[in-house]
Order: C-alpha cells, then sequence, then structure tokens
C-alpha cells in the first residue's frame, strides 16, 4: 500500500510540477507571514485527529511538542530560552534525534517486555499486494494527500513533515472509517506516503521558477544548477527548456522504478519479521543511537534520542498519542516566528489577516476543520450515551 501510494501522491507532483509549475508558483510567492501563520496553525487544528480516544491527552502532548519547540535562541529577538547556558541548547533540539527516540527507541524499551513471545507472522509470505476494493477504498485519500502534498511543497519552507501529517489528519477527518486509524487503516497508510512524495516534487516548483529552494534537497539542486552556469527561474524555462524537462521526465521515470522495485523486493523486505524479536529490538537500539549521532556528529543527539525514547515509553504505557508532540515541534517555529514578523509588520493590527484572500482561504479552511471535530466529538459522545 505504501509502494502504490508513493508513486501515485509522486506521479501527481510530478504532473503538477511539469504542467502547472508557473501557474502554482504565482500563488506560492504570494506567502507572506500571516499566511505562514494560519497555515501553521491549520496544522495544529490536525491535532485532534491524530490524538487517539482522548482529544486532551493529544492536546496536552501537543502543547509540549510547542514548549520543546522554543528552546534556543528567540528567532526576532535572538534572546536564549531555555538553554540553561549549554551551547548545545543554543540552535534547540534538532528533529531528527526526537523522531527516532519517541518512535523507534521507546517502541523498543516497550518491546523488551514481550521479548520472549513468539513473532506474530508465522505463515510464508508468498503473495504481496491489495485487493481491488482496497484500491477503490484509498484513491480518494491517495489523490487529495499527492494535491495537498505538492501544495505543501510549494511553499517554501515547510517540507514532508507538514505535507505528511496534514495528509494522515485530512484523510482521517474525511474517512469513513476514522476509528481505524492508529490500528491498520490502509488510508492511514497511504495518504501521508503520497503526501510526503508528492511534497518532494512541490518542492522543486518555487525552485526552478523563481530560484528560491523549497527545501534543503532543491537547495542542493539548486546549487548544483549554479555550478553548471544555469540561473533558476522564468528565463530558465526558455533558454534552457531541454534541462527543466530532462529533469521532469526524470521525476516520473523514479516514480515508475519506486513501484515496480517496491513491490519486487517487499516479500524480501518483509522477512525481516522472520528474525528473532530480541535480535530485530537490538538493532533498533543500534542503529537509533547510530542514526541520531551520524547526523550532526553529535553525542547531545545520543542523549536526546534516548531521553525522547523513555519519555515516549511513558507515553505509551499512560496512553498518550505521541505524532501531536511532532506536530508542535514542527509547526511551532513556523507559527512564533511568522506571527512576531506580522505583528511587526502591521503594527499590531491584527485585521491583517483578514485583507488577504490567501489567509481568508486558510481561515475558513480552520474554522471548516474545528467544526468536524467538534461534530466528530458530539457524534462519539451521543453513541456512548446511547449505548
Amino acid at each position: 500500500m505504501a509502494t502504490i501510494a508513493t508513486f501515485i501522491g509522486g506521479l501527481i507532483g510530478a504532473l503538477v510540477l511539469t504542467f502547472l509549475a508557473p501557474q502554482i508558483a504565482r500563488i506560492a510567492v504570494r506567502f507572506g507571514p500571516p499566511e505562514y501563520v494560519l497555515l501553521g496553525v491549520y496544522g495544529l487544528t490536525m491535532i485532534s485527529f491524530v490524538s487517539g480516544k482522548s482529544l486532551t491527552k493529544g492536546l496536552f502532548t501537543g502543547c509540549i511538542g510547542l514548549l520543546i519547540s522554543t528552546v534556543g535562541i528567540d528567532p526576532l529577538t535572538s534572546v536564549p530560552r531555555f538553554t540553561f547556558n549549554s551551547l548545545n541548547m543554543l540552535t534547540g533540539f534538532a528533529l531528527l534525534p526526537i523522531l527516532i527516540g519517541i518512535f523507534a527507541y521507546s517502541q523498543a524499551i516497550n518491546g523488551v517486555q514481550t521479548v520472549r513471545e513468539k513473532n506474530i507472522i508465522q505463515a510464508k509470505i508468498s503473495k504481496i499486494g491489495i485487493t481491488l476494493k482496497e484500491f477503490r477504498r484509498v484513491l480518494p485519500h491517495i489523490i487529495k494527500s499527492g494535491f495537498i502534498g505538492t501544495g505543501i511543497g510549494a511553499i517554501p519552507g515547510t517540507g514532508t513533515d507538514i505535507a505528511a501529517f496534514l495528509s494522515y489528519g485530512e484523510a482521517k477527518r474525511s474517512s469513513k472509517y476514522p476509528e481505524e486509524f492508529g490500528k491498520g487503516a490502509i488510508e492511514g497508510v497511504a495518504a501521508p506516503e503520497a503526501g510526503n512524495n508528492a511534497c518532494v516534487n512541490g518542492s522543486m516548483i518555487p525552485m526552478f521558477t523563481l530560484g528560491i529552494p523549497g527545501e534543503a534537497a532543491t537547495a542542493v539542486i539548486l546549487g548544483g544548477l549554479m555550478v553548471l552556469g544555469l540561473q533558476p527561474g522564468p528565463l530558465l524555462f526558455t533558454e534552457n527548456p531541454q534541462i527543466i524537462y530532462t529533469v521532469f521526465a526524470s521525476t516520473i521515470t523514479a516514480n515508475v522504478f519506486i513501484l515496480i522495485l517496491g513491490i519486487y523486493f517487499a516479500r524480501y523486505f518483509a522477512k525481516v519479521l522472520y528474525l528473532p524479536k530480541n535480535v530485530i529490538l537490538t538493532l533498533i537500539f543500534i542503529f537509533a543511537v547510530l542514526g541520531s549521532y551520524g547526523m550532526r556528529n553529535s553525542l547531545f543527539d545520543v542523549m536526546v534520542t534516548i531521553i525522547a525514547g523513555i519519555v515516549g515509553y511513558v507515553f505509551i504505557i499512560m496512553e498518550y498519542p505521541i505524532p501531536p508532540i511532532l506536530l508542535g515541534i514542527i509547526l511551532g517555529p513556523i507559527v512564533e516566528s511568522n506571527l512576531g514578523r506580522t505583528i511587526l509588520i502591521s503594527r499590531g493590527d491584527f485585521s491583517i489577516f483578514f485583507t488577504r484572500p490567501i489567509s481568508i482561504f486558510f481561515i475558513v479552511i480552520i474554522l471548516a476543520t474545528i467544526g468536524s471535530s467538534i461534530r466528530k466529538a458530539l457524534k462519539e459522545r451521543q453513541q456512548e450515551k446511547t449505548l
């Protein structure tokens, strides 16, 4: 499911990049601080859809993520906050060590308790695929997530994490089976995979059309083009169209190879589950430490991973949802820094949010999402009273 969703989402992003890049770029370039604030707020409303059974617990862990995002130097005043005179904390906490800790490391700690249990999968994996019924069920979510991811990627300074979370939250909001999310719902697998892969192609839109890299990977591509003597921008489409359309064709070809290789090797990748559980857990611990250290060659990041893993394990035991923490960490800096810029630009006049077309569009989406969350909560409460 992940492979198929990645292929379709990436294909949507590649086709939009090929045929609509200039038009999308005209919209993306109009994003200012007010639009980024509302985009971040919209992302935070997804906490209600990734909170599991308890919205209160989800809001609590989401606030923890927001607090973690404030560690470091203030983006506007350059004043250190919550650093405790530590040089390692001046730049704040990197996302990857926390991500590895609260997801991988915490699950490994939790798995130690059941290390003597037998593996769940006993039968031989002989067939890989999904049914036509399952494909029809997830296709609308994949297509929607593909466009969400492409749109998010086209906005400079966002990234695949935001695209994945927004796609997942929207899929759960619009799904006919929201109760299955968190328990292996195929929509929950397909939506973020389609969204984050489409985002990769979407991030090339501002890079090619405006010369503004959408994320770190496109910044590397931008540097490569400049080394070759090419200046990304509108003139690149007329002066060197062969370069542009070669890249566009390669993105489509790459997604085709993802589909072929992903499905073919899936049966072999799945065989890792035949390993004894104690071996799997040991490998998770080792690679978690190596991954967090290898990012910046920092033992501080390793310590962050271990602490985040312990905290994540405590949340798992207490049944507190973990994804809202990541939403807070990812979106907190976007909302905070751009809110400060918005206040400076408008001189404290918050009516600026209601005088810009894109801002109004986001306000409508935010209100609709909040209304959907309220209706969902009331419906669930009514069902509990009926039972």
